[in-house]
């Protein structure tokens, strides 16, 4: 993955016909077994740190990460420091790692959430280095102001919703430093919304006011500010979102294949 030329990313993978095409194309590496999201429901965005080709590199400094989903948001680094490649994997895989105000970010708004409902699911694979109050994972909120879900993994995997200028956070069970997870949230766009880690619940939280449903930018490691906020510290081997609310059936079975595939502890879902 290193020393790979930028211009690389905007490349077709070989074998596929186009960006409609990547969802066909079932995510290998660390032990994948060839899981697809879409399985699941709606995929919008979808970053995979084990599928080489997927991260531009310059030297250890990630400049780029495509996106596996059919809107083709592709990610460049965005703050004034690039996420690293170097010795430090999950299961046995070279991953991105953040260290403060190092953000990947596409500015160009999309249709991640559900057009009609604002409900939207996020899923990631971490390891969190240092806890902290605004460790964000995963960003779908504006350039300018406060609209629209965050999901973070602070001192529990938290979700932060803003409506209408009101915040809704869901948060509860503590997690450490140096705790690898699959975090999630899920808004069903309406008044709910329920975060977990590794098939924890951190709790439910009501959610007041009209639901953000438009389109935004998307960031990985940090908020898509302006300036361009980076404050996660950990690393990051996969992302997800799905534009609606998984069902907790689908939630557990998309969860369990993601922790499989990177050496996560099944047990929390026996």
């Amino acid at each position: 993955m290193l020393g790979l030329d930028v211009s690389g990313l905007m490349r077709p993978r070989p074998g596929l016909a186009s960006r409609g095409s990547y969802l066909g194309a079932a995510s290998g590496g660390a032990g994948g077994g060839g899981w697809n999201p879409a399985t699941y429901g709606s995929v919008t965005a979808w970053y995979d740190a084990a599928n080489d080709g997927d991260i531009t590199s310059s030297g250890a400094d990630v400049t780029g990460w495509a996106d596996r989903g059919p809107l083709g948001s592709d990610l460049t680094s965005g703050a004034t420091k690039y996420p690293q490649l170097g010795a430090r994997t999950i299961n046995s895989v070279v991953v991105p790692e953040f260290t403060g105000n190092m953000v990947m970010v596409n500015l160009t708004p999309a249709q991640y959430l559900d057009a009609s409902t604002g409900a939207v699911t996020m899923m990631a694979v971490a390891t969190v280095d240092v806890v902290s109050g605004s460790n964000n994972l995963i960003s779908l909120d504006a350039e300018t102001g406060n609209r629209g879900p965050i999901m973070r993994a602070n001192n529990s995997c938290e979700a932060l919703i803003f409506t209408d200028g009101s915040t809704v956070i869901a948060s509860g069970t503590s997690i450490s430093n140096g705790v690898t997870a699959v975090f999630t949230i899920v808004s069903n766009g309406s008044d709910t919304v329920e975060s977990w880690s590794n098939n924890s619940s951190n709790g439910s939280d009501a959610v007041a006011g009209t639901p953000w449903k438009d389109t935004d930018p998307i960031a990985l490691g940090g908020r898509a500010k302006s300036p361009l906020e980076g404050n996660f510290d950990g690393l990051l081997g996969e992302a997800v979102v799905w534009s609606g609310a998984l069902s907790g059936v689908d939630r557990q079975a998309a969860e369990l294949e993601l922790a499989t595939k990177w050496g996560i502890d099944t047990a929390p879902w026996a």
